[in-house]
C-alpha cells in the first residue's frame, strides 16, 4: 500500500497538483474536558498514505458517474481569478519570487513550484497563505469542471459519506447507476440534475457556515488555554506584519496574536508594505517576517477572541529563523485530541 500510494503521489505531484498541506491545530484535553495544549498536528505516512487512496476513489468515481451520463455532485475548484494574481505577483517579486505565463491561464504547477521554493524560508508563512488566498473557493456543482488545485478533471467528495451529505448523495448514484445498470432515463435527467444542482447549492451553504463555526470555536479554545497566561513571557515567531503591529505566533503553543506598533518602542515606525516590514525612522530597527522576538501576554479580549501582547524587555531577533507552519483555516476541521494527564 506504501509503494502504490507513493507512485499515486508521484503521478498527481507530476500533472502539477498543488499540496497545500499545513499542520491543523491539535486541541489537547486532559481527562475532565479542560484545554491542556495546542499543538500543531501530527502527520506521519499513515495520513498521507489514506490521503492518496481517497484522492484516487474521489477522482475514479466522478470520472465514472460523468461518462455515464449519470446526474451526481462534483466537487469543483475553478482556476484562480487573474485580477488577484496581479496583486500577488507583485508581492512575490519583492521576496524573489516569480510567477511565470500569462495569468489568465496559469497552470497549477507554476504554484506548486513556489510552494517547493518557499518551503523553510522565513517569509513561507506570509507567502503560503497569499498563495491559498488567491485560490477560488472549493464548492459542490452538479457539473464536473474539474479541480484546478488537484489538477483532476474528474473530481468528486464521495469518501466520507457517514459526515457530509454530498459524498451520501453521490453514494445513491453510484449505488443506482451499479444496481440498474444503465444511467437515469433521458426523460428524467433535467428534473434529477435540478435536484442535484439544489443540494449542492445547499450544501456550499452549509459548508461555510461549519467551516465559520469551526474557526470560531478553535479561537475560542485558545482563549481559554490562555486565561491563566496573562503577564507571562514567551518566545514568538513574526508570521505577519501590518501597519498598526506585527501578528506573532507562540514557539511553545500553536497560539497567534498581535503586538501593536505603539508597543514596539519610542522610534516612529514606517510600515513598508513591499517589503512587508516595520522600519523604526530613527533607529532602523526592523521587524519582519521570520524574527524571533520575545514577548508578554498583557491582555485578552473575550469578545474580539484576540491575544494582545508586548515586547519582553529587549527583543532578541534571530534572522533567517523559520517560523512554524500556521493552522489551514480551511479543508480540515480543528482536531480534538485527549491527554491523559
Amino acid at each position: 500500500m506504501g509503494e502504490v500510494a507513493a507512485r499515486l503521489r508521484e503521478r498527481r505531484e507530476a500533472r502539477g497538483s498543488i499540496d497545500f498541506d499545513l499542520p491543523d491545530a491539535d486541541v489537547v484535553l486532559d481527562d475532565e474536558g479542560l484545554v491542556v495544549g495546542i499543538v500543531p498536528e501530527a502527520r506521519n505516512v499513515a495520513h498521507r498514505l489514506i490521503e492518496e487512496f481517497m484522492l484516487a476513489a474521489n477522482e475514479a468515481v466522478a470520472k465514472q458517474l460523468l461518462f455515464a451520463k449519470q446526474p451526481a455532485i462534483y466537487r469543483v475548484h475553478d482556476r484562480p481569478d487573474p485580477d488577484r494574481l496581479v496583486d500577488l505577483k507583485e508581492v512575490l517579486e519583492g521576496f524573489g519570487y516569480e510567477l511565470k505565463g500569462d495569468l489568465a491561464e496559469v497552470p497549477p504547477s507554476a504554484f506548486q513550484r513556489l510552494l517547493a521554493q518557499i518551503e523553510g524560508k522565513p517569509e513561507e508563512r506570509l507567502l503560503h497563505d497569499l498563495l491559498l488566498r488567491a485560490q477560488r473557493k472549493a464548492l459542490y456543482s452538479e457539473e464536473c469542471r474539474g479541480h484546478y488545485a488537484l489538477a483532476a478533471p474528474y473530481y468528486c467528495h464521495f469518501t466520507s459519506p457517514i459526515r457530509r451529505y454530498p459524498d451520501l448523495i453521490v453514494h445513491r448514484q453510484l449505488s443506482r447507476l451499479l444496481d440498474v445498470g444503465r444511467p437515469v432515463a433521458a426523460k428524467d435527467f433535467d428534473s434529477v440534475n435540478d435536484r442535484m444542482r439544489e443540494i449542492a447549492a445547499f450544501s456550499s451553504e452549509r459548508e461555510r457556515r461549519a467551516e465559520q463555526a469551526e474557526r470560531e470555536s478553535l479561537l475560542w479554545k485558545k482563549i481559554v488555554f490562555m486565561r491563566d497566561k496573562v503577564e507571562r513571557e514567551f518566545d514568538a515567531y513574526v508570521t505577519g506584519v501590518a501597519s498598526f503591529g506585527v501578528f506573532v505566533t507562540l514557539k511553545d503553543y500553536f497560539v497567534e496574536g498581535l503586538v501593536p506598533i505603539q508597543s514596539l518602542g519610542n522610534d516612529f515606525f514606517v510600515y513598508e508594505e513591499k517589503q512587508h516590514r516595520l522600519r523604526g525612522r530613527s533607529s532602523g530597527q526592523t521587524y519582519r517576517l521570520g524574527d524571533t522576538i520575545r514577548v508578554r501576554l498583557v491582555e485578552i479580549d473575550e469578545v474580539r477572541r484576540r491575544l494582545n501582547f508586548r515586547l519582553a524587555g529587549e527583543a532578541a531577533k534571530t534572522a533567517g529563523a523559520a517560523p512554524p507552519r500556521p493552522a489551514r483555516e480551511f479543508g480540515r476541521r480543528p482536531r480534538v485530541r485527549r491527554s491523559s494527564r
